[in-house]
């Protein structure tokens, strides 16, 4: 026996199951299907800085009662003896490596015009002022510190010289640099360091500040990146196979267990019929037939119905009703016999029928 449900009903049961156990299955294969992440690790950390340290050494004046200045202050051309300046280089990593390398301190005198984007170097002159060093060293850290003395007069003097054979008057600048070139060489891999911190210092002037440049401090690493598999969340795996189990349940319940029916009114459809095949033979009453026959026969059919009244040359009457549901009951009357089908009672042991039979005409 089938558990009977409106067809309409029944389709969208299906439709609305069926999608959710899609759901649930996509979902529970995407939970089952390994994914991965992305996990760097650092194998080898390292950090590179540098430092200028200068101080101006002062002529005997007027101004300063002190015989220097430290750094980051307007020097005086005219006062300055020469300053005395310290380059300083470190490295320093977590673990120990195969060092080498080289570094020297090199000065420029340049004269150049425009600025930024507009700069041309007109004329240059480099002065060597340390001579290539090498660095060799099996260590995690690398310490180097060269004082070098800076003689601004010197520079001051060459510089006139070639104003005054060029009869060019631009703008120059000294520019000393300590280059480094550092290769720590590892069980992971090669790190290379090439920094030049550099001090720029205006010439042919009479006063000038100093600035700096590529003095900062580096940190930098060699890392390894892994692919790494997610671990499986067993609550959603729970959760989604319990709803795609319920749902194939569901599934199979509603295919198997059920049947849909239309949902059609089962009076009306009846009413129409007889009304279709038989409507030249009825006779509408609008008064109440009175039951004054002695004997009531009830007829299974509308057709039997038919037959008693064509084999008794009689009509089929009905108490019409504007109400549909009232006009139920149709009769042929012979003398004190009465012949009754009632629609009503026909569709209660249809209903009876289908029900112990399983049977459905209108079924999905």
């Amino acid at each position: 026996m089938k558990l009977r449900m409106n067809k309409n009903i029944k389709l969208g049961l299906l439709i609305i199951i069926g999608a959710l156990m899609c759901l649930a299955f996509l979902m529970l294969y995407n939970e089952l299907n390994p994914d991965f992440m992305e996990e760097t690790t650092s194998l080898y950390n390292y950090s590179s800085s540098t430092d200028i340290n200068y101080q101006a050494v002062l002529k005997p004046n007027i101004i300063y009662d002190n015989g220097s200045l430290d750094k980051g202050n307007i020097y005086i051309t005219e006062f300055i003896d020469f300053f005395q300046t310290s380059f300083i280089y470190e490295f320093a990593s977590d673990k120990e490596s195969n060092i080498s390398g080289d570094y020297e301190i090199i000065a420029s005198v340049e004269g150049y015009t425009g600025e930024g984007e507009t700069y041309k170097s007109i004329w240059k002159k480099k002065y060597e002022l340390l001579p290539k060093t090498s660095l060799q060293a099996k260590d995690n850290r690398i310490n180097i510190k060269e004082d070098i003395q800076l003689n601004i007069n010197e520079y001051n003097i060459f510089v006139a010289q070639v104003i005054e054979e060029s009869n060019i008057n631009s703008n120059i600048k000294l520019t000393v640099s300590m280059n480094i070139n550092l290769k720590a060489n590892t069980e992971y891999g090669l790190v290379e360091e090439r920094i030049s911190p550099s001090i720029i210092v205006p010439l042919n002037t009479s006063f000038f500040e100093i600035n700096e440049s590529g003095v900062e401090e580096k940190p930098g690493s060699i890392e390894e990146t892994k692919q790494i598999i997610l671990p499986v969340n067993k609550s959603r795996v729970i959760v989604y196979s319990c709803i795609l189990a319920l749902s194939l349940m569901g599934l199979i319940f509603l295919i198997f267990f059920t049947k849909g029916i239309n949902n059609i009114d089962q009076f009306e459809k009846e009413l129409k019929k007889i009304f279709k095949n038989h409507g030249n033979r009825l006779v509408a009453l609008n008064a109440e037939i009175a039951a004054t026959c002695e004997n009531l026969n009830k007829v299974k059919s509308i057709d039997d119905l038919v037959r008693i009244a064509d084999e008794i040359g009689k009509p089929i009457l009905y108490q019409y009703s504007p109400y549909r549901k009232d006009m139920n009951e149709f009769y042929v009357i012979d003398d004190n016999e009465l012949y009754l089908f009632d629609i009503n009672k026909k569709l209660e042991e249809q209903s009876s029928y289908d029900y112990y039979s399983g049977e459905e005409t209108e079924e999905m």
